[in-house]
């Protein structure tokens, strides 16, 4: 090391104005000399035996060049080496390396193990990691086609004297716990399937004779068909609705006229098509104490309401409309008719008072538990619009433990079931009755529990009502309310507004409102609007309208 720097020093200085570099660095003292290559061999260590190359493996596996593999393996070896251990494994196969020496000289030594029962194992050795997996990878193919354990390449003939034969097609079916349980190949896909579902037939009778046997004499008479165990689920209202329409289809088809009859096969399928419903009707299934009780908890809730100052300026809002008016009249023509009619104009109220009228009606007498109303509108955003308004009205939120709800297609907001109003469309409400009528139920709800339902907008259907002895149902009608008008005239408001500290005196400027001005009031009434030292003429009899106006 001393003398390592007297040579540094011993240099001509090319820059005497820096101090030389040892001087200034004391921390070099006592520095190590970098290893030379030497030494650097010495740490890797020496590889074991001779060096695993291209002609060592060639020389190992296939002296004379007997073996008959593909050619192109030479150079992809890795390929069918993957083939085969996928297939034995299921995993790719994994390659380790070593870092070494072998003359001096830096190798990586690569190994993998192809078939870990038969001990066969591949090594390569090269001064690139890639080039010595590829040497491991075909030592190991040698090996495998050595023992015949990897398909030989066939000879190659021209084209044009034989045409090249198809690949063989394979084919696996696998359990649920990915153990193979059949394998076929064939020239094509389909004679594949074919041998490779023979296999799995010959491994499910070797698994259970007895069941096979039964299953055999079984599929003779039709009666396979029932041996599967039986399999309890739940389904949804839609889908439920439409497996019932197709059993009930399916009987006046064709296909079922036509079907084969086998023994004792006619009563099979007629049980098979009969559905029996989950969820049977349960009509009024809680207790006299119960109902007493939600009534109870209504009446004190709706006297809660009346009472609260927040929703004061609503109530009056409602007890303006005409429909409230005529409560007493429409609560009595419902009473005694089992369908009435009501015929409101616009406005009056009718689609957001008459249901909560009945249900008001119901609570007052003590009797809300008993009530529950069902209101069908057209369209689903009149539905979920319509009730998110009568829910605002009463003080309560949409939805469950509310007494007011909605349910379209897709979303439901549902309601207490005892005491409260649903809206919906006419589709989901068809959809209720057609389960009610086979016996089921929707969301748990039975139309048992329904006591009104108010068909909303019914002028834009054709629907005919009538009562139990063929008359028309009876009809009450409510008038509309005529609202004030106050009639104010151009001549009064352009003065108005165009004084400038309105703010918009600026439109007046625009030629295209003066021309109109002037071509509605004349060219008089433009005169104060292009010169305000000007007067503008105003009608005496007017001049109180414009004052009303100004102060308005």
């Amino acid at each position: 090391m001393s003398s390592a720097k007297k040579t540094r020093a011993s240099r001509p200085r090319q820059r005497p104005s820096k101090p030389s570099r040892s001087s200034s660095r004391p921390q070099d003292i006592g520095r190590k000399s970098s290893p030379t290559p030497k030494s650097r061999s010495a740490i890797l260590g020496q590889l074991n035996g001779s060096l695993r190359d291209l002609a060592y493996i060639k020389s190992c596996y296939n002296p004379d060049e007997s073996l008959e593999f593909n050619p192109q393996w030479m150079d992809n070896p890795k390929s069918p080496l993957s083939n085969y251990v996928r297939e034995i494994t299921g995993k790719s196969p994994t390659f380790s390396a070593i870092k070494g020496t072998i003359d001096s000289k830096t190798h990586y030594r690569c190994s993998v193990t192809a078939d870990e029962s038969l001990n066969i194992v591949g090594e390569g050795d090269s001064p690139s990691k890639k080039e010595a997996e590829q040497l491991a990878a075909l030592a190991a193919v040698l090996q495998l086609v050595a023992q015949n354990l990897v398909p030989k390449q066939r000879s190659h003939r021209p084209a044009a004297t034989s045409p090249a034969e198809p690949p063989p097609t394979s084919m696996v079916v696998s359990d649920l716990k990915l153990r193979r349980i059949g394998l076929g190949s064939g020239p094509n896909k389909k004679l594949a399937q074919i041998a490779c579902y023979l296999d799995v037939v010959q491994y499910l009778e070797s698994c259970d004779k007895e069941l096979w046997n039964e299953y055999v004499e079984a599929a003779k008479t039709g009666k396979d068909v029932g041996l599967a165990p039986s399999v309890y689920f739940s389904m949804g209202d839609s889908l439920d609705s439409e497996i019932r329409d197709l059993c009930a289809d399916i009987r006046g088809s064709a296909l079922y006229k036509n079907r084969p009859i086998v023994e004792s096969g006619q009563a099979r399928s007629d049980a098979a098509i009969q559905i029996i419903s989950p969820l049977p009707s349960r009509p009024w299934s809680r207790s006299p104490q119960f109902y007493s009780a939600k009534s109870e908890q209504l009446s004190a809730k709706r006297k809660a309401y009346l009472q609260d100052p927040r929703h004061e300026t609503m109530r009056a809002q409602r007890a303006s409309l005409p429909v409230t008016a005529q409560a007493a009249d429409i609560l009595d023509q419902i009473t005694k008719n089992h369908v009435t009619i009501c015929m409101a104009a616009t406005g009056s109220g009718k689609t957001t008072q008459i249901p909560q009228l009945l249900l008001d009606d119901a609570i007052d007498r003590g009797k809300g538990a008993f009530c529950n109303i069902v209101c069908t509108q057209p369209r689903r955003i009149a539905a979920i619009s319509v009730a998110q308004r009568v829910a605002n009205e009463r003080g309560e939120s949409l939805g469950p433990r509310s007494s007011i709800g909605s349910q379209v297609r897709f979303d439901a907001k549902l309601p207490d079931l005892y005491g409260s109003v649903t809206f919906c469309t006419t589709g989901i409400f068809l959809k209720r009755m057609q389960n009610a009528l086979l016996g089921g139920a929707s969301n748990g709800r039975s139309l048992d529990d329904v006591t009104h339902i108010v068909v909303d907008e019914v002028h834009e259907r054709d629907e005919y009502f009538k009562n139990e002895r063929g008359l028309p149902a009876p009809v009450i009608k409510v008038p509309g309310r005529s609202f004030p008008v106050v009639k104010h005239f151009l001549d009064e408001t352009i003065p108005v507004l165009s004084d400038p500290s309105r703010g918009a005196s600026w439109v007046f400027r625009e030629e295209s409102v003066l021309k109109y001005v002037e071509r509605e009031l004349g060219p008089e009434s433009t005169i104060a609007l292009r010169d305000p030292r000007a007067r503008p003429l105003v009608h005496p009899d007017r001049k109180d309208g414009i004052d009303d106006l100004a102060r308005s």
